[in-house]
């Protein structure tokens, strides 16, 4: 991954059903624009990764935060969060 992803709705959310990895050389953005978290991991999802990524704006005070893990083996290296309400 590389660049800057935006959402564009609220409750703009990528849910996870199966174990993924998201990496990136250059530190990709992931904008919430205050709109929503930026993933939800299911019970599913257990040994996701996600590397080198820089998850901004999101806003999802009721429930959690950028990240919603029922997973189990999630791991989060060298990921930035910066402007997260939880």
């Amino acid at each position: 991954m590389e660049g800057t992803f935006e959402s564009e709705n609220e409750y703009d959310e990528i849910y996870l059903t199966k174990s993924l990895t998201f990496t990136s050389d250059s530190m990709a953005t992931l904008d919430c624009k205050n709109l929503s978290r930026v993933f939800f991991i299911s019970s599913g999802g257990k040994f996701s990764e996600f590397n080198n990524l820089k998850i901004i704006n999101s806003n999802q005070i009721e429930y959690y935060g950028a990240i919603h893990v029922k997973a189990v083996n999630v791991t989060i290296k060298n990921c930035i969060f910066e402007d997260c309400l939880a």
